[in-house]
């Protein structure tokens, strides 16, 4: 596969349009699928997290227990603040609730050792 230049000019044809081998090109349409994929599931994510912070009120979660804030926020906790909490706290929200269809998910996954 050769390189791509950023630098061609118009009339020139794109480096991509010159692989001919099959395996490849269905190479290079995978790992753009996985890029996408990627990008979405992130998006998704990032979406989850801003719609819990706007469900959340600092009365019900102490932001300056998790992480050191330079500034804080009186009303609207943030995506990172949720995030951290999530990452300390996933384990005990899931045991909490196991009746949940995603903690089912997992725990069925999870191999016994």
């Amino acid at each position: 596969m050769p390189k791509l230049n950023r630098f061609t000019k118009k009339a020139e044809i794109d480096a991509i349009y010159k692989v001919k081998d099959e395996k490849v090109n269905e190479r290079i349409i995978s790992t753009l699928n996985a890029v996408e994929m990627h990008v979405m599931c992130s998006c998704i994510a990032i979406g989850f997290l801003q719609i819990i912070a706007l469900n959340f009120s600092s009365t019900q979660l102490n932001n300056k227990i998790f992480r050191y804030l330079r500034t804080s926020s009186t009303t609207i906790i943030s995506e990172a603040t949720i995030a951290c909490y999530l990452l300390k706290n996933i384990i005990h929200i899931m045991a909490k609730n196991a009746g949940l269809n995603i903690t089912k998910i997992i725990k069925n996954k999870q191999v016994d050792p």
